[in-house]
């Protein structure tokens, strides 16, 4: 997982796994805003996973401006399938882009939405 840039991931048991995030690193050729990165990302995963486009709004990661992408899908565990809520924060330093994903259920999803922001809020970049 970490040559696939991923550089943190963590569970809430308490729910099966099911609420969880990760953070991915990813390089770039050259410089994107956070706001044209999203834009180019919210394209491929309405390609990729076949949905409509995702919601973009406007948000913060640490100090930086950043971008939340946010759609849902079935997501199949050992237990069966549930309805997927997914938010990536997504913020850009120069070349390196870095996505915060978190995943719950969709009925969790305006409930958990607080918890995320001030998470991502608190994020600090290290370079």
């Amino acid at each position: 997982m970490v040559q696939q840039g991923i550089k943190v991931m963590a569970f809430d048991f308490g729910n099966g796994g099911q609420t969880n995030l990760n953070v991915i690193h990813q390089a770039m050729p050259y410089e994107l805003t956070a706001g044209d990165f999203s834009q180019l990302a919210a394209s491929q995963v309405s390609v990729q996973l076949k949905i409509a486009t995702p919601k973009i709004e406007l948000a913060t990661v640490g100090n930086l401006d950043a971008r939340v992408i946010s759609y849902e899908l079935p997501f199949q565990t050992g237990s069966g399938t549930f309805n997927a809520s997914f938010s990536q924060y997504v913020v850009v330093q120069g070349k390196d882009a870095y996505i915060i994903t978190f995943t719950s259920r969709s009925g969790d999803a305006v409930g958990n939405r607080p918890t995320f922001d001030q998470i991502a809020a608190n994020f600090v970049l290290i370079p």
